[in-house]
């Protein structure tokens, strides 16, 4: 009943261009406020529909067990790839292993956590890098991919 009323008087006021912020704070005041209240106090709200004896806190597996958070080896496995694909580009001046080993690197960069070891990434970032630049030095001719030539 005070609801319909308040929301009566609202659309009323601003339907009219009488709604200022003093009409705002007494419509406030007295009907919004007073909604509130009747809503808090309607026996429908008050029982909880949550079961409280079947909430169970998350707990987080230790740092031992397979599968525990932190433990994700994509970024040492793109890591150890991305070194194999850059001595493989460096040493046989393959083009394509130069490239995939930035790309393992990327990959591996966009793993890493904030504690992982960032030398290392680093290390193997420069290294696919410099497998590219040297690739490029020595044949400067554009890459053909290793399926083009069956």
């Amino acid at each position: 009943d005070d609801a319909v009323e308040a929301v009566r008087v609202l659309l009323n006021w601003q339907n009219c261009g009488q709604l200022t912020s003093i009409g705002i704070k007494r419509l406030w005041k007295k009907y919004i406020l007073g909604f509130l209240v009747f809503i808090m106090q309607s026996p429908n709200s008050t029982s909880d529909p949550r079961r409280g004896d079947k909430i169970q806190r998350y707990v987080s597996p230790p740092q031992g067990t397979p599968g525990a958070p932190g433990e994700d080896p994509t970024t040492d496995y793109m890591n150890v790839l991305g070194m194999i694909f850059s001595m493989c580009g460096l040493m046989m001046r393959l083009k394509w292993c130069a490239w995939v080993a930035l790309y393992c690197s990327c990959i591996s960069f966009a793993n890493s956590r904030v504690n992982d070891d960032t030398k290392q990434m680093l290390s193997s970032f420069m290294l696919s890098i410099s497998a590219v630049v040297m690739s490029y030095l020595q044949n400067p001719q554009p890459m053909t991919p290793p399926w083009s030539s069956i």
